[in-house]
């Protein structure tokens, strides 16, 4: 859901691409992949730390950086990566989850799993909340959603159970009175990340409505 850790704000996530990669030691033992900016740009280093110490993480593929630019394929590959895992039970709490390959980690709730699909890393707190994922996103019309995008109800007064959001998958009619979406927890079962049917307008229990977002730095 909405999980928000008092105190605990992310940093303005940088918009420029980020390139190449180097590995050093963290402590711990951890293995932390730093992927350096490309000459003449602003953005700070983004890391992004290994939790597979004993059997190692998966190569880098190519593809995104830690809160970097991203494709919509991406997004929706590592999303699959989570759906229908039933090891990954919904927690707002630590211990998170890993991330595809082993990097990274994430809270298993909804916003937890939107933001490993979306490459957002804080590894912290398990990912963004609901709260900062508003600074990342941008309204869109409901009939511009496409697979990779994402509806919810998200920014301020949405901490805990108040907000939620979940990644579109595709319209179930051609009317667009019905979506499916990819997302863990909230007003459906199981309780592990699964697809969900849910009538379109939705609104969740206490009225607040889900609208239709797009990630800022996805990449057609």
């Amino acid at each position: 859901m909405g999980w928000f850790r008092g105190g605990v704000r992310r940093h303005r996530r940088r918009r420029n691409l980020l390139a190449g990669l180097a590995l050093v030691a963290a402590a711990g033992g951890a293995v932390v992949a730093v992927h350096l900016a490309e000459a003449g740009s602003t953005p700070a280093q983004a890391t992004e730390t290994c939790y597979r110490i004993a059997s190692g993480c998966k190569p880098w593929p190519d593809g995104s950086t830690p809160n970097g630019h991203i494709t919509r394929a991406e997004i929706v590959d590592r999303a699959d990566r989570w759906l229908g895992d039933r090891s990954i039970e919904y927690r707002e709490t630590a211990p998170f989850y890993d991330g595809p390959g082993g990097w990274s980690q994430y809270r298993g709730d909804c916003s937890g799993f939107v933001s490993m699909a979306l490459h957002l890393v804080a590894d912290g707190a398990g990912g963004l909340n609901t709260v900062d994922l508003a600074d990342d996103l941008t309204r869109i019309p409901s009939h511009d959603l496409r697979r990779g995008d994402l509806v919810g109800v998200v920014g301020a007064g949405t901490s805990g159970q108040a907000g939620h959001v979940a990644i579109f998958w595709r319209w179930n009619n051609t009317r667009h009175t019905s979506m499916r979406v990819a997302e863990q927890g909230w007003v459906t079962t199981p309780n592990y990340p699964h697809f969900a049917n849910h009538r379109w307008p939705y609104a969740m229990a206490d009225g607040s409505q889900l609208k239709p977002y797009r990630y800022v730095r996805a990449i057609d």
